[in-house]
C-alpha cells in the first residue's frame, strides 16, 4: 500500500521537529560536542508520543537521518535481498533491520491505518480476549456419554458450543433466510410474479411408491444405504424432531489413512496388538464442505492422538503438481490464490495458536466448530502477491541434470543459486559418479523446471493455503449405491478456473487493495487427493480423500448411526468420526517404525526386560503418557 498524503504529512512535521532539536554552537564556548549530530531522536519521539525506532524509521524515509547501519541496509536493499536475509548478512535482528530501512507502504499504527492494518489491529485485540477467556476459563472437561439410542437427541452438544469470536463469522440461520425470503418473494408477487411452493414432501412420496427406481431416482431420494451428502433432509428432519439448522448445507466424508508402508511382520504387530484392521491406521470423518484447512489440522491433531507440538503442511502430489503449476511465473500467480507465499511472515502462520491452559481437547473443539474464518493475514492476496515483488526472475542458478539410472532420460535433479547475495560468484556443481548424462545449465529462475523451485526458498513453495475450505480444495467421489455414480467430481485445471471468472475477482481484490478474510477468489476444486505432513522429524504423512456418501463403511457402520452423525455434524457445526482403524498415534516416537517397535515393546515384553533405549515396559508406558498418548476409549461419536 502507498503511504498516504496525511502519513507525510506526520512525517513531515517529525523531521522538521527533529532538525529543530539540533543544538547551536556557541563559538566562544571552550566545550565542543564529540558528535557531529546533536540531534535527537528521543525528544521527538517523545514530542510524537511514538517509539524511538518508528520515528528513526521516519526520519531514514525523509532523508534527515543517515546512519551507516541505514546505509549498509538500503545498498543491501537495491541488490534484492530480503529483511531476514540482511539480517543473516549483517548478524543484526529482524527488527532492527526493519526500524533501519525507510518506509516502503503505509505506517503501522498511524492514525490513518488502511484497511488491512485494521484488520490485524482488530485480529491483535481478539488474541489478547482469547488469552483473557483461556484464563478465566476452569480446567478439566465435562465428560459425556450419548450411546443411549433412547436419548441421544436430547444429549447433542449445545447449539452453540463455541464462544463467537471475530474469528467466526455470525452462522445463518433459517429465521434470517425466511425473513429475506418473505421480503424477495413479497417483491416478486407484488410485480405478478408467483414462486412455486416446496414440493419436496409430494416428490418423495411419489418416488416411494415408484417401482424399479432408475441409479438417478434413487439418487434424488436419497435413502439408500449410506447416504450421507445425498440423504433425503425430510427424513433427517423427522428423526430429528425439528428443521436442521440452515448452515452448514453440505457435508461430505473424509477418509484419512496415514501413509505408512508396514511390512508384513509390522502389519501383524498392528493387527494383533495396535487394533488395526486393514493395511494401514484411518479415520473416516464427515465435515461441513466450508471447513479450511486451518481448522483440518486440528481435526487430524484430536482424531490422530497428537498434541498440536511440531509443523504442519497441506500440499499436493509432484504428479498433481506438475499438472497444475507449468511454469514459474504462473506459480507466482498462484500464490495467495492456491499456494502460501514461501516468503510469508512465519508469526502469521500460527495465528490461532493460543493455547495456554486447561483442558487441550476443549480447546481443539472450539478450533474446529464452525462456521471458521482464517485470520492469517499473511495467506491473503494482497499480502502474497506483495511478497512476490521480491523475486527475482532474473536471478541466474546452476541447474543439475541427470539420472540415477541408464534406461531414463536426464531429468533436473537439483539446483544452487550462481552468485550470492554477495555478489560472489560460486563455482558450477561437479560431476556426480553415480549420476548418468550429467551436465550444469545456467538457467534464469523464471525459466527454472517448477520442481526445482522448493530448492530455492526455505520454506515449501507448494504448500497450500489453510484459509481455503476443504470443498474448494478436493474434488470428492459420488460413492453411490452403483458403478454408474462411482466417478469423482472434475478436477479443475487452473487456466479452468481462470476462465469461469477468478481472474475478474484477483483483479478486484488487487485493484481496492483489501484483504478483507471474506473476500478472496473462489476456488473450484483442483485434486482428488490432498496430503497432510506433521512433525518433519517423525514425518507423519496422512493421505485424504472424499466422497459423497459412505457406501463403503455399510456394515462398519449402521446407517441409522450415520444418520445421527450426519444430523450432530450439522446441529453443533463440528466434524463427527464415523469410523477409525488403528491406536492413535505418539509424538516424536520415531515415525511410523518407532511407533510399531512401541506397540511391540508395551505388548510382548515381560517382566524385568528393557528395549534397546534400556527402557523397560512402564517406563515406555510413563513416557508415552508424558507425550500425551493414551488408549481412546471415547466412542467414534463422541470423540471429537
Amino acid at each position: 500500500m502507498p503511504i498516504s498524503d496525511s502519513d507525510r504529512d506526520l512525517m513531515k512535521q517529525v523531521a522538521e521537529y527533529f532538525e529543530s532539536t539540533r543544538k547551536v554552537e556557541d563559538p566562544k564556548a571552550k566545550y565542543k560536542p564529540k558528535r557531529e549530530d546533536s540531534r535527537s531522536v528521543n525528544d521527538t519521539a517523545a514530542q510524537f508520543d511514538i517509539t524511538r525506532s518508528k520515528a528513526t524509521k521516519m526520519l531514514i524515509t525523509m532523508g534527515v537521518l543517515s546512519t551507516p547501519l541505514s546505509r549498509k541496509l538500503q545498498e543491501l536493499r537495491s541488490q534484492g535481498m530480503s529483511v531476514k536475509e540482511m539480517a543473516e548478512t549483517l548478524g543484526v535482528s529482524v527488527g532492527t533491520v526493519s526500524s533501519n530501512l525507510p518506509y516502503e507502504d503505509e505506517i503501522h499504527g498511524s492514525d490513518t491505518a488502511s484497511d488491512h492494518a485494521k484488520a490485524m489491529r482488530e485480529y491483535r485485540a481478539y488474541e489478547r480476549m482469547q488469552k483473557e477467556r483461556q484464563e478465566q476459563k476452569k480446567e478439566g472437561e465435562r465428560k459425556q456419554d450419548m450411546d443411549s439410542t433412547n436419548d441421544w437427541k436430547k444429549e447433542l452438544d449445545s447449539k452453540l458450543s463455541f464462544i463467537e469470536t471475530d474469528s467466526r463469522r455470525p452462522r445463518i440461520t433459517y429465521e434470517m433466510m425466511r425473513e429475506a425470503g418473505e421480503r424477495a418473494r413479497a417483491a416478486l408477487e407484488a410485480g405478478g410474479i408467483e414462486l412455486p411452493g416446496d414440493d419436496r414432501a409430494e416428490e418423495r412420496e411419489r418416488l416411494r411408491a415408484k417401482e424399479n427406481l432408475t441409479p438417478e431416482e434413487v439418487l434424488e431420494l436419497g435413502e439408500f444405504p449410506g447416504a450421507l451428502y445425498d440423504r433425503n433432509t425430510l427424513d433427517l428432519q423427522e428423526l430429528y424432531g425439528e428443521d436442521l439448522p440452515y448452515e452448514p448445507r453440505e457435508m461430505i466424508r473424509l477418509h484419512l489413512e496415514l501413509d505408512a508402508d508396514f511390512s508384513d511382520a509390522e502389519k501383524e504387530v498392528m493387527h494383533k496388538y495396535g487394533a488395526m484392521e486393514g493395511e494401514t491406521i484411518s479415520r473416516d470423518i464427515v465435515v461441513s464442505d466450508d471447513l479450511p484447512l486451518y481448522a483440518l489440522h486440528y481435526v487430524i491433531q484430536r482424531a490422530f492422538g497428537f498434541t498440536n507440538s511440531h509443523l504442519h503442511r497441506f500440499y499436493l502430489s509432484d504428479e498433481r503438481v506438475e499438472k497444475f503449476t507449468e511454469s514459474v511465473e504462473q506459480w507466482m500467480h498462484q500464490v495467495g490464490v492456491i499456494y502460501r507465499s514461501p516468503l510469508m511472515d512465519e508469526n502469521a502462520e500460527f495465528w490461532a495458536d493460543d493455547y495456554e491452559r486447561g483442558s487441550f481437547k476443549n480447546w481443539l473443539r472450539k478450533k474446529y466448530t464452525g462456521p471458521c474464518v482464517s485470520q492469517c493475514w499473511g495467506e491473503g492476496l494482497l499480502a502474497s502477491r506483495e511478497s512476490m515483488e521480491r523475486v527475482n526472475l532474473d536471478r541466474e542458478y546452476y541447474v543439475e541434470y541427470g539420472n540415477y539410472q541408464d534406461d531414463k532420460e536426464p531429468v533436473a535433479l537439483r539446483c544452487r543459486p550462481v552468485y550470492g547475495w554477495d555478489g560472489r560468484k560460486f563455482d558450477p556443481p561437479k560431476a556426480d559418479k553415480y549420476v548418468k548424462g550429467f551436465r550444469v545449465e545456467v538457467v534464469k529462475l523464471r525459466d527454472l523446471p517448477v520442481s526445482l523451485l522448493n530448492q530455492v526458498f526455505e520454506r515449501g513453495a507448494f504448500d497450500l493455503l489453510e484459509r481455503l475450505p476443504i470443498g474448494q480444495v478436493l474434488a470428492v467421489r459420488n460413492m453411490h449405491c452403483t458403478d454408474e455414480f462411482q466417478e469423482g467430481e472434475d478436477v479443475s485445471t487452473y487456466q479452468e478456473m481462470l476462465d469461469d471468472g477468478m481472474q475478474g475477482e484477483i483483479e478486484e481484490i488487487l485493484e481496492l487493495g483489501l484483504d478483507s478474510p471474506m473476500k478472496q477468489p473462489f476456488v473450484y476444486s483442483f485434486t482428488d487427493e490432498l496430503l497432510y505432513q506433521y512433525d518433519f522429524g517423525d514425518n507423519w504423512q496422512i493421505r485424504i480423500t472424499g466422497s459423497r456418501n459412505c457406501v463403503d463403511l455399510v456394515g462398519k457402520i449402521t446407517q441409522d448411526m450415520l444418520d445421527k452423525s450426519n444430523i450432530k455434524a450439522r446441529v453443533t457445526y463440528r466434524p463427527v468420526l464415523l469410523a477409525r482403524d488403528g491406536e492413535m498415534l505418539i509424538e516424536d516416537v520415531g515415525g511410523t517404525s518407532g511407533y510399531v517397535d512401541f506397540i511391540r515393546s508395551i505388548n510382548t515384553m515381560q517382566r524385568g526386560e528393557t528395549d534397546e533405549n534400556g527402557m523397560s515396559k512402564t517406563q515406555l508406558k510413563e513416557w508415552a503418557k508424558s507425550q500425551g498418548w493414551h488408549k481412546d476409549d471415547s466412542s467414534d461419536y463422541n470423540l471429537l
